[in-house]
């Protein structure tokens, strides 16, 4: 129908997809629509969701893209297109979570302003953040000028949209959609000295040691400075890296292309964290943080985290958030400060160095 019909024809949708046929009560096709992964990039749409690159990078899938729609040229009539798109956009949201486990919070779509008004996007309660750039995707040189910017509209798809796509901590319900983001804390001299100071640690596994045990501790650090703190995410965080960030942290090489490195499997990033001695790895972090941060600073809250039952430690991170200190922590349990009466404010437990 659409190569039929529509004036662009059929298009090789990409990310997750969603094909819908509307019907009439005789079950008699009235209008298709074709959804799929948003735009990787998009400034207008980004400035108006309030996204920085991590979020937008973490949380891209949660927009959905509008990329083909098309009445039956033999159903065409008044109202026909803006009911059709209304029961389309619906519909949508409990389809799109029946497939893939989520719902989008936001869809995305283009106009030509030189062939339509948006008329059929104004009927249906979308908002026109403006023109695009003009650009247009070719897989030779990735994005390619065309000389007509596109007309860029947006509609939320639930009451919440804003908060699933920029809360600090993603909704339950949407954490089918959540990407590892590829981005480091740290910039490569960051990441470089952090390798370093990981590196004279001894490596106790007694066998398969085809990975450097330095590559997967420096990842998880990594991982936890971005928020992550159970295996699995470790695991996923390191899948997400580009290749030049695996060739920075020193994952191994494939075999049959040298130019392509592989993340480590759950059952590396398991027998490291659990032969790693927590003593070492806290004095060798410790010795880090005071090269890499300077001085102390004049206020320490006390935070602790265990990472299931492989280690623990006890952090005092300063008013940013950053580890100034740590401890390894031998076991889970109830703190002893907790026996005592809770202090007057209902932050952190703070202290001075």
């Amino acid at each position: 129908m659409l190569n039929a019909g529509h004036y662009l024809g059929a298009r090789q949708p990409s990310g997750h997809t969603l094909r819908q046929a509307v019907v009439d009560g005789d079950g008699a096709w009235v209008a298709v629509a074709l959804w799929c992964g948003g735009t990787y990039r998009l400034d207008p749409r980004d400035g108006h969701i309030g996204w920085d690159a991590r979020k937008r990078e973490e949380r891209g899938a949660l927009v959905t893209q509008l990329a083909r729609f098309m009445v039956d040229g033999r159903r065409r009539g008044p109202n026909v297109a803006s009911q059709a798109l209304g029961a389309a956009l619906r519909a949508l949201p409990a389809q799109f979570r029946a497939k893939y486990g989520y719902a989008p919070a936001l869809a995305e779509s283009f106009s030509d302003p030189e062939l339509h008004a948006g008329t059929l996007y104004l009927a249906t309660n979308w908002t026109k953040l403006g023109l695009s750039k003009g650009f247009s995707r070719d897989y030779a040189d990735y994005y390619v000028p065309n000389a007509r910017p596109k007309a860029l509209w947006v509609r939320p798809l639930r009451d919440d949209w804003r908060a699933s796509l920029c809360a600090t901590a993603l909704p339950d319900g949407d954490a089918a959609a959540l990407r590892p983001s590829r981005e480091l804390p740290l910039d490569d001299a960051g990441v470089e000295s952090l390798f370093g100071a990981l590196m004279g640690l001894r490596d106790r596994r007694r066998s398969n040691r085809s990975v450097p045990q330095v590559s997967v501790l420096c990842a998880v650090a990594l991982a936890m400075l971005c928020g992550h703190s159970s295996v699995s995410e470790f695991v996923r965080f390191a899948q997400g890296l580009t290749q030049e960030q695996k060739k920075l942290l020193g994952f191994p090489r494939l075999k049959r292309n040298r130019e392509l490195c592989r993340a480590p499997s759950r059952k590396t990033f398991d027998t490291v964290l659990s032969n790693v001695s927590p003593s070492e790895l806290a004095g060798a972090l410790d010795r880090w943080y005071a090269k890499s941060l300077g001085n102390l600073p004049a206020t320490l809250a006390a935070d602790g985290k265990y990472v299931r039952d492989k280690a623990g430690t006890l952090n005092l991170c300063d008013p940013y958030g950053r580890t100034a200190s740590s401890t390894p922590i031998k076991k889970k349990g109830r703190s002893r400060w907790s026996r005592g009466p809770r202090p007057a404010s209902s932050g952190s437990s703070t202290a001075a160095p």
